[in-house]
């Protein structure tokens, strides 16, 4: 049974994208640019009128209504309103540089669903929740989607000339830039007049059993009103809602990461990589610690992480997995038998932690890495999940060493943890005896001490720990990272590079 159907609507449309007389200045033109036709938009299928007009508009208080004659989870509306609201924040003009949402929650429409035994179901629509504007400067909706979908973009690259400051975030809204560049006197037009965007709608409707007659669309009056395309939704959970991100591991014929092609319809996978080998009698009984590591060979398991909704299809090389039936159970197989997947560490707790000096008892900076059974790192919170070491592109308090990532904490973190075994080193210089250790995190677990110990004091001989030499980090972040690895003197370099200066802000004289 498809999950979508798409409700031709051509019978009501009654105006055109490219009709200014509707829309205030901003609306109007940004309107004129939104796409038609047959579209897909996050998972979800639309099928805008292809006809002259291919727009239901309502300016007044004018209701009306669209049969529908389908029975459905939610019914799902690209839609859009004016600008102009009837009220307005004070200190807002409706000329205000950037198309901010100055009347978030104004009641602009009431949808109104008639189910076959005569009872209705009442949704109202409101600025900036159920539906916004056309543009908008990050005001996205409360309760909805801007049709621009999420694309992860690898910081490895390739990307576009000037683009690897946004690379670094891994994901972006809409497709990406073909050029990083800005000109200072570009900027100001791309602030005040963004790409619009549809504002995508999921109404949930309350009885999947009855059939729905018809949707009455009752405007308040408040501001003009646009529907550019409808479809029902028949799904067991709502098509916009992604689960929180989960690792699902896929065997796939022995393929490797680089021959496995994945998708899915409703969510976004963030990263595609193979399970590096992780002996983990090997890693515990290592007499070199604190120094990294190099993992070698994958195991040949591919993994992806994946957030999506529980009605999703997860795709693996043209064979399908229910993503419901995958993050219920922690496990599927595809109807065809070529694709099994199972989720990696289902089950994860919120600890907070603190790195414990053995000789004072209290916190103590240091250099950190978590680990799962399978071998992926777990770094607390805000760190990131893959570090960068490529040359002055990410100076945060994170090290990659080898192929072991760590995180420079304070003496505490926190962060989400598995459920489970869960291996730990903690490193802190030459002066503490560095740890490697396989925990056992309980359900629930809120607190997690790691007890370090001194092994030398050379301070107390008169000896100084100093590193001489060191760039682009800020002065807090090369704080941190000294006391971490124990070091009393950390030398924060100034320099040039051509036309490159570094840290010359820092200078204190």
């Amino acid at each position: 049974m498809p999950k979508f159907r798409t409700i031709p609507i051509s019978p009501f449309t009654n105006a055109s994208l490219s009709d200014a007389q509707y829309w205030q200045t901003k609306t109007a033109r940004s309107a004129s640019n939104l796409p038609t036709g047959s579209q897909v938009f996050w998972g979800i299928p639309f099928d805008f009128s292809t006809t002259e007009k291919n727009l239901i508009v309502l300016s007044g208080k004018t209701s009306t209504a669209i049969p529908l004659n389908h029975k459905g989870s939610h019914l799902v509306f690209a839609h859009f309103c004016d600008e102009r609201a009837s009220t307005t924040v004070a200190g807002q003009s409706s000329d205000y540089l950037n198309p901010v949402v100055t009347a978030p929650g104004e009641h602009v429409a009431d949808y109104i669903l008639s189910f076959e035994d005569g009872s209705e179901h009442r949704q109202e629509i409101r600025r900036r929740f159920e539906i916004n504007q056309v543009q908008t400067r990050m005001q996205s909706g409360f309760t909805s989607r801007q049709h621009h979908g999420l694309t992860t973009i690898p910081f490895r690259g390739p990307y576009p000339d000037n683009g690897w400051g946004r690379w670094q975030t891994g994901v972006m809204v809409g497709e990406p830039p073909s050029s990083g560049r800005t000109p200072a006197q570009d900027d100001r037009e791309s602030r005040s007049n963004p790409i619009g965007a549809w504002t995508i709608f999921a109404m949930e409707i309350p009885d999947l059993s009855k059939t729905i007659i018809s949707v009455n669309i009752e405007p308040t009056g408040a501001t003009t009103i646009a529907i550019g395309a409808i479809t029902v939704f028949e799904g067991k959970q709502h098509p916009l809602r992604h689960e929180p991100l989960e690792t699902i591991a896929i065997n796939a014929d022995e393929k490797s990461a680089d021959e496995i092609q994945t998708a899915v319809d409703l969510g976004v996978i963030a990263r595609q990589q193979d399970i590096a080998n992780f002996n983990h009698k090997d890693w515990l009984e290592n007499p070199v610690k604190g120094w990294g590591e190099s993992l070698g060979t994958t195991d040949g398991t591919t993994t992806i992480d994946i957030a999506a909704s529980k009605s999703a299809t997860l795709s693996v090389n043209g064979s399908d997995i229910d993503a419901g039936e995958l993050l219920e159970t922690g496990q599927a197989s595809s109807q065809d038998g070529k694709v099994t997947t199972r989720v990696l560490t289902s089950q994860r707790t919120w600890v907070h932690g603190k790195i414990i000096d053995s000789s004072s008892g209290k916190p103590t900076p240091a250099r950190i890495h978590f680990r799962s059974p399978d071998g992926r790192y777990f770094p607390p919170y805000g760190h990131t999940h893959e570090v960068n070491d490529n040359w002055f592109e990410d100076y945060g308090a994170d090290l990659l060493l080898g192929d072991t990532q760590y995180a420079y904490v304070d003496g505490t973190f926190q962060g989400e943890l598995p459920v489970g075994d869960v291996f730990v080193e903690v490193a802190k210089g030459f002066e503490f005896e560095p740890v490697r250790q396989k925990l056992h995190i309980k359900p629930g677990q809120r607190d997690l001490e790691i007890p370090i110990e001194r092994n030398s004091n050379l301070r107390q001989s008169g000896w100084v720990t100093a590193d001489t030499h060191t760039h682009f980090l800020t002065p807090e972040t090369a704080h941190l990272e000294a006391g971490a690895e124990d070091i009393n003197i950390i030398n924060l370099l100034a320099a040039q590079w051509g036309d490159l200066y570094t840290n010359v802000g820092d200078l204190t004289g």
